[in-house]
């Protein structure tokens, strides 16, 4: 006969275990694009002055705001899912962190490497002229 306190403790601790993967991954990748694409930035930028587009710092933070967003919301519909049902936990939390490794690598080459972000300060006419 198994403790009533000790079932109820496993019980908890079940969705802390479905949703630390996804937890872990994304705040891996929100470190990646906002301790190391935002302040690092391309070692192009240093051949040219003045540098292109997303050279400089403020046009990097420019561009990792839609990515953090991305990845956060993904993050939480996916522990939304896992706690909700959770039938579904195992194959969504394998997905989920699959889906949050590519984001994450897709956030860094968008914020560190690609000018295509760095325009939203700017308004989207200069983009056009």
């Amino acid at each position: 006969m198994s403790n009533p306190s000790i079932v109820k403790a496993e019980e908890r601790r079940k969705p802390l275990s479905t949703v630390a993967p996804i937890v872990v991954t994304a705040l891996v990748g929100l470190a990646a694009i906002w301790l190391v694409a935002v302040p690092l930035g391309p070692e192009a930028c240093a051949l040219s002055l003045p540098g292109p587009r997303n050279c400089f710092v403020s046009q990097r933070l420019d561009a990792a705001l839609l990515p953090t967003i991305m990845i956060v919301l993904l993050a939480a519909a996916s522990m939304v899912v896992c706690l909700v049902w959770p039938r579904l936990a195992g194959a969504v939390r394998w997905v989920a962190t699959i889906t949050l490794v590519a984001a994450t690598v897709s956030a860094y080459l968008l914020v560190a490497w690609i000018p295509g972000l760095a325009w939203i300060d700017q308004g989207g006419a200069d983009l056009l002229s």
